[in-house]
């Protein structure tokens, strides 16, 4: 086969391939000239296999209609041997620009490597509670395909395992002296001592440190809780890929800051699900949704619509120099991923975990929180990340014992690459490096609503 036929069969950008049908939809002038240019029987053939499914697809035929008119055979009909012989055009496996491997040739939704599924129209729909009517987001039949799909990978991933592009066991912490904090955040406090006393008296009493102690205790139990927020060897990958001050300016947006932007009540997959697709948006000059029906599949969750809200609020504001003291969690919780293990990220979980009936500090005592974590993993000789992220998971098993197991935000990025790959094809380190580094293409984690039986667990996390 000549160059320029494979260079027609590897541009992904030429056409799309309909996930039900197998038909290929909207091929565009460009494809269709670079097949009129390839001559003979080869050229022929895929100019028959090129148009017959989208033809099959408009009209109705049945397949075996579809196959008596050339369709159905895939490239079988081109007569170029076993090695080209497939089981019809949507297990072509075209990915990132180029004809994939073998494995690749498995993925059933090339065409969105580069972009989300499309947004089917929003249907109106009655809040139980209120009785008020909304509009509510309706997946389009191929995004529900692509849910299906993906719901398999998963399956498949947890039972089979996989192999990590980052390998978790060999994890180390960001040099955090390239980013400096913007706030001490321990001295967000009240400004009077006696409004100081009275909150110190639920924070800092012996029940508080208590449990505090408690939760680490059966965090330190558990498998796989140390070092959750220990990136090195992804921020590595921006710094390679872009050169210090560029990489790490890219993963301090990327990573630290997007993550923080979207962190409200979401856990780590749902998390890095809506910081990729924020990313996307900016990097390809695209506007944000402005309510949740406007936004791709699997894009979702409790606090999908704020979240986005915030992340275009914080970017628009200059990124990680816009948070603060207005937003503490947020700013400790970007310092984490970048390696700023004095700095501890006081959530939903470890404020509740503390003083139970409270789910965030009350105005102006994130500092009190923090201190006296601060003391606590003193302690226990480590630093307050360190305490955080081993108490969070020992929290969260006290509350549900199912929860026995951590998992460290390195293996949440590995599993969105493998997802993404086995989705699309597209080959892990163009993933990486055009999504992850990038943020020019989709990856897709866990989302916040799946609808789906086997996915529907979604208190794993609720970092």
């Amino acid at each position: 086969m000549t160059d320029e036929t494979m260079g027609a069969l590897a541009d992904q950008s030429s056409y799309e391939i309909d996930p039900l049908t197998g038909a290929v939809m909207n091929p565009s002038p460009y494809a269709q000239g670079k097949f009129e240019r390839i001559t003979g029987k080869i050229g022929a053939g895929l100019r028959d296999w090129f148009q017959t499914p989208g033809r099959a697809y408009q009209e109705g035929l049945s397949p075996e209609e579809e196959t008596a008119w050339g369709g159905g055979t895939g490239f079988g009909m081109l007569g170029v041997g076993a090695p080209l012989a497939m089981t019809g055009p949507a297990r072509v496996g075209i990915a990132g620009g180029r004809l994939g491997s073998v494995a690749d040739q498995a993925a059933k939704f090339p065409q969105y490597a580069e972009r989300y599924p499309e947004v089917g129209p929003p249907v109106m729909q009655i809040d139980k509670a209120s009785g008020k009517e909304y509009l509510a987001k309706q997946n389009t039949p191929q995004a529900d395909a692509f849910a299906k799909e993906r719901a398999r990978i998963i399956a498949d991933m947890r039972e089979n395992g996989y192999e990590p592009y980052f390998d978790p066991a060999k994890r180390f912490h960001v040099d955090p002296k390239n980013y400096p904090p913007n706030v001490d955040t321990t001295s967000i406090l009240p400004a009077k001592q006696a409004t100081v006393d009275k909150y110190m008296a639920s924070v800092g009493s012996d029940e508080a440190r208590a449990r505090l102690q408690a939760a680490y205790q059966r965090g330190t139990e558990m498998p796989n809780t140390k070092d959750w927020y220990a990136l090195g060897q992804v921020e590595k990958e921006f710094v390679k890929e872009l050169g210090p001050k560029a990489g790490r300016k890219a993963f301090q947006d990327h990573i630290a800051t997007s993550m923080s932007a979207t962190t409200g009540g979401a856990n780590p997959e749902t998390n890095l699900l809506m910081a990729q697709y924020g990313n996307y948006l900016r990097a390809n000059d695209l506007p944000y949704p402005k309510a949740a029906y406007e936004m791709p599949f699997p894009i979702g969750g409790r606090y999908a619509t704020g979240n986005m809200a915030q992340h275009q609020k914080f970017f628009d504001q200059g990124g990680f120099s816009a948070l603060g003291e207005a937003n503490p969690k947020r700013h400790n919780f970007a310092q984490n991923f970048t390696g700023n293990r004095g700095a501890a990220t006081m959530d939903e979980q470890m404020v509740s975990g503390m003083t139970p009936g409270k789910t965030v500090p009350p105005d102006n005592t994130y500092g009190l929180y923090e201190r006296v974590l601060g003391e606590e993993a003193r302690k226990a000789g480590v630093q307050p990340q360190n305490f955080q992220d081993v108490a969070w998971s020992g929290f969260k098993n006290l509350k549900d014992p199912k929860y026995a197991s951590g998992e460290p935000f390195i293996q949440t990025i590995n599993e969105s690459i493998e997802r993404t790959h086995r989705l699309t094809g597209m080959p892990k380190d163009e993933i990486v490096r055009r999504g992850l580094i990038g943020g020019k293409i989709p990856m897709y984690a866990i989302p916040g609503a799946m609808g789906l039986g086997a996915l529907a667990d979604q208190s794993r996390y609720d970092r």
